[in-house]
């Protein structure tokens, strides 16, 4: 396969995630609430928000990730829109000896979320579960690829935004995996925090022990609440087709009605109505009771919390 990078020994990581020694500064003053830390945040409520700036604050900004290994990298995924506030015109650089090096730029008339990757990167077989570029409205290949491949930093910069909109930024993913020129002590300790990040509460008000995913057991993806990623109590369906708990939901309403914000469904926004809100998810409840009575002789399900199917 000449002229391409193949990886396969170790998994694809999004090193957007303070969990792994990664940090973010940005050039310009942000809003409050909406800080550049938010986008590697483990908390699920900051990540929510995202960064925006200050209103006074105009084009361009640039947020800077550095990580706690060089790496190379796949693909770089940004939203860039925070409810009303929209970056229209997104640029990715890499720090030279004398200047910023232009990796790719996007112009969007109707920002979305938008994906740049290297064409010439053949991640392993863990790169399957991520959405395939067709579902990008937005796509761009990135240049200079060389320099991605042992890359200790990049820079998101924001280049434009709508008429009225301040620079916004409500998630990065940065997809890859640490160089294979790395210290092999180094790279051992960021994969080890990963797979211990894997199956963590993104949200440090779920670190309990009430609901904690075991770690000797295999648990099928679905009994877990994809916000907290622990055992669901009581699944809830929402609108989109996705299931939480009904704390977690319920914590998530709370947060947002604070901001002064309508009860919504957390993966899409979209505020509840009469006509569709969430339902309880009794056929899946019955399944997950049934996983942990059959799995009640381990000790960690024993300490979980069970509610009483109707």
């Amino acid at each position: 396969m000449a002229g391409y990078i193949q990886y396969e020994s170790q998994p694809l990581i999004d090193f957007c995630d303070s969990r792994l020694g990664t940090t973010v500064i940005s050039d310009k003053i942000s809003s409050d609430g909406y800080e550049v830390d938010n986008l590697i945040s483990v908390e699920f409520w900051k990540k929510q928000n995202g960064f925006m700036s200050e209103r006074f604050i105009k084009p361009p900004i640039n947020l800077t990730f550095h990580f706690p290994c060089p790496i190379s990298i796949w693909r770089i995924i940004v939203d860039p829109v925070v409810g009303s506030q929209k970056s229209s015109s997104i640029g990715i650089h890499l720090k030279g000896h004398r200047a910023l090096m232009d990796l790719g730029k996007l112009d969007m008339s109707q920002p979305a979320k938008i994906c740049f990757h290297d064409p010439k990167y053949v991640p392993s077989t863990s790169a399957s579960r991520l959405l395939d570029l067709n579902c990008f409205k937005y796509c761009g290949q990135l240049r200079h690829i060389r320099q991605l491949y042992n890359a200790s930093h990049i820079t998101v910069k924001i280049c434009q935004t709508l008429s009225g909109s301040v620079g916004a930024v409500k998630s990065v993913e940065i997809w890859g995996q640490p160089t294979k020129w790395c210290n092999k002590e180094l790279v051992r300790k960021v994969y080890e925090r990963y797979k211990c990040g894997v199956g963590v509460s993104r949200n440090s008000h779920y670190q309990s022990q009430v609901g904690r995913v075991p770690q000797n057991i295999d648990i099928p993806d679905e009994f877990l609440d994809p916000l907290s990623c622990d055992i669901m109590t009581i699944p809830m369906l929402l609108p989109s087709g996705r299931n939480v708990d009904k704390s977690s939901l319920d914590k998530f309403i709370d947060i947002e009605a604070s901001w002064g914000r309508q009860p919504s469904d957390p993966f899409t926004g979209v505020a509840f109505t009469a006509k569709s809100f969430p339902i309880p998810n009794d056929a899946l409840k019955g399944r997950i009771d049934h996983f942990l009575i059959s799995n009640e002789s381990s000790g960690d399900i024993q300490t979980l919390p069970r509610t009483v199917s109707t």
